[in-house]
């Protein structure tokens, strides 16, 4: 039996599957870019060195709950691991809220939780996953991107050339010549069978390159807001203070919503737990702060140094 070819009936057409795995890489491109700001919005303080920042962030993103607590025996015992929440065991409190559930880690890892050993922390009041507004996000993005592709794939069919069939090696030519800005030489009699007609394809489309390239944009923007993300409409002429702060409240109270979440956690575990009252556990909007304290101590020496060389200067 003859070995069916790759991009033959066995893979469908070729030119699709092609496209197909192109829209895959997309997505994945700008799913990995929008995961990544989810995932780098919030910073922990004073979080132990046994928890995990990035996975318990990256199971607040996907599961929408977590857990900081410590095993009662075991490898761990004592030890705070930042893991998934799994099963919760029995019903919940009064307001929806487990009263004791199980701790889970990637490989399988899991133990015992009740409040007097850890806690649990939503991602948001909705108590809902981000991840799937990610997934509906690209999809936007990936489905401008195809017809920005597809709009400016009909802008390079300019001219339709007709003219005989013996003639489709020159007439060939005879294009590839006029794309590349070349003179056009063709020693033939035949060229007189050959007729260039400036056609329009019945699908071509006029270019909507400006239009499409502000609707991506305004995707990205509300990516920005749905993260909490402060960001600036690109068409807005300039602003007053007033008008800014009105246009960012909306994306402050996205931010403060998970924020208030991870801060109900972290004031529990500073009230219920030792090693959580000897150091604090808070959440902040991540920013910066290497760069912030150098700026700030380098400016202090900067101060320091300057009035010292006052002092001197008066002394003498």
């Amino acid at each position: 039996m003859a070995r069916r070819k790759r991009g033959n009936s066995q893979y469908g057409n070729k030119t699709l599957w092609r496209s197909a795995q192109r829209n895959k890489q997309f997505a994945t491109m700008l799913r990995n870019e929008v995961i990544a700001m989810a995932l780098s919005r919030y910073k922990w303080v004073n979080l132990p060195d046994t928890c995990d920042e990035r996975y318990l962030e990256m199971i607040l993103l996907t599961q929408g709950i977590a857990t900081i607590a410590a095993p009662r025996s075991g490898e761990h015992m004592g030890e705070w691991l930042s893991l998934g929440l799994g099963s919760w065991r029995g019903a919940p409190d009064m307001y929806g809220n487990p009263r004791a559930w199980s701790a889970i880690g990637m490989d399988g890892f899991q133990f015992n939780v009740w409040p007097d050993n850890g806690y649990y922390v939503w991602d948001n009041h909705q108590r809902t996953p981000v991840m799937p507004r990610i997934d509906l996000w690209v999809d936007e993005l990936v489905d401008i991107i195809n017809t920005m592709r597809q709009n400016r794939a009909h802008q390079k069919v300019p001219l339709i050339i007709s003219g005989v069939q013996e003639k489709s090696n020159d007439m060939s030519n005879y294009v590839k010549q006029a794309a590349g800005g070349e003179i056009m030489i063709i020693a033939t009699d035949g060229i007189t069978n050959m007729s260039a007609s400036a056609l329009t394809p019945p699908n071509a489309l006029p270019f909507l390159g400006e239009q499409l390239w502000a609707n991506y944009l305004n995707i990205w923007k509300q990516i920005y807001n749905g993260l909490g993300i402060a960001n600036v409409d690109f068409k807005r002429e300039r602003m007053i203070e007033e008008e800014v702060a009105a246009l960012s409240s909306p994306t402050d109270l996205i931010a403060l919503d998970g924020l208030q979440c991870r801060r109900k956690l972290c004031d529990y575990m500073n009230t219920h737990f030792e090693w959580f009252k000897q150091n604090p556990l808070n959440v902040v909007w991540c920013s910066d702060y290497q760069t912030t304290n150098y700026n700030l101590l380098h400016n202090l020496q900067s101060y320091i140094t300057t009035m010292s060389g006052d002092d001197d200067n008066a002394a003498d």
